[in-house]
């Protein structure tokens, strides 16, 4: 170590863009104890911008040394090379490229090297389409999936927030007598439906066009929607329920877009819980088709 030298820290400025300064004072190169090298690392928070800034240098030692930033693994590394000008380098090759430094090659007062992170892009809209359910449902139920809304996004930084989405019972048979609640949830990244996380306010007695407001941000990648219906035990037997997604609207520059399809196709029969039925799916014991089916063995949901 070179006499009178130190390594010395401060931090200055306010939170949330504080800066961390570790300065080496009089530091010799190569373990050498000449007062040579005079040099500061700065952190700066919020942005993670990194800087080496030099400072005057005495140089007598020849030596290569590594100058730059490693990753997790030596494969991940950011670093400089030179053998000729300390203000011309170039991106090292390797995880092992040095700058040399002598008497003549030397890092200039003021030099400052500095590292920008990336910037990750913001999530963006890319597209949006509806799935539907077309299993039977029984009367005196809860959350019968109806459709599914999809929402795929790219990007990295969150910001994208789905607002609304206006919605419709078009395809039901009768939505005053066969419906009682209108609820949506989210399932972010999981095509797995759950009643987990409800997306705005439920919906009672939805006939006709209706709106769920909320304010769920989104990720990147596909998000998962799903609108359920609530069925009264008064509800009609062998009615259908169903949806339409008429549009879906974002923040910012995605605005208001209409899935495709809005409108998949298909329905729900409603049938009595606990009770075999007679429709195109299932058939009563004792049918001569042979399709003997019952509420616990695949009929229902």
């Amino acid at each position: 170590m070179a006499s009178g030298n130190g390594i010395y820290r401060q931090t200055t400025g306010t939170a949330p863009n504080r800066v961390l300064t570790v300065e080496w004072k009089n530091w010799g190169v190569a373990y050498t104890s000449n007062p040579e090298l005079n040099v500061q690392i700065k952190l700066y928070e919020t942005t993670n911008i990194i800087e080496i800034v030099y400072g005057p240098s005495t140089i007598v030692t020849s030596g290569s040394l590594q100058i730059g930033l490693r990753g997790a693994s030596t494969s991940d590394f950011n670093n400089r090379s030179t053998t000729a000008d300390w203000s011309a380098t170039t991106a090292g090759s390797s995880n092992t490229s040095t700058v040399l430094v002598n008497s003549f090659v030397y890092p200039p007062n003021g030099l400052t090297w500095t590292w920008t992170p990336w910037a990750f892009p913001p999530i963006n809209y890319v597209s949006s389409t509806t799935t539907q359910n077309s299993n039977v449902v029984s009367n005196n139920s809860v959350n019968n999936q109806i459709i599914g809304m999809q929402v795929v996004t790219t990007g990295y930084t969150p910001g994208l927030t789905i607002t609304q989405l206006h919605l419709s019972t078009t395809g039901s048979t009768n939505p005053v007598t066969d419906i009682r609640n209108a609820k949506v949830f989210y399932t972010g990244t999981s095509s797995a439906f759950s009643t987990a996380t409800q997306y705005g306010m439920t919906v009672a007695n939805p006939n006709g066009a209706f709106s769920v407001t909320g304010a769920q941000l989104l990720s990147s990648g596909t998000n998962y929607f799903w609108l359920t219906y609530d069925v009264p035990l008064t509800a009609t037997l062998n009615n259908i329920i169903d949806a339409t997604c008429d549009s879906i609207v974002g923040s910012g520059s995605m605005g208001t877009v209409v899935p495709v399809p809005s409108a998949p196709g298909g329905g729900r029969e409603i049938f009595a819980a606990n009770n075999e039925f007679i429709n195109s799916r299932c058939k009563r014991s004792g049918d001569p088709s042979g399709k003997t089916r019952s509420l616990w063995n695949g009929c229902g949901t």
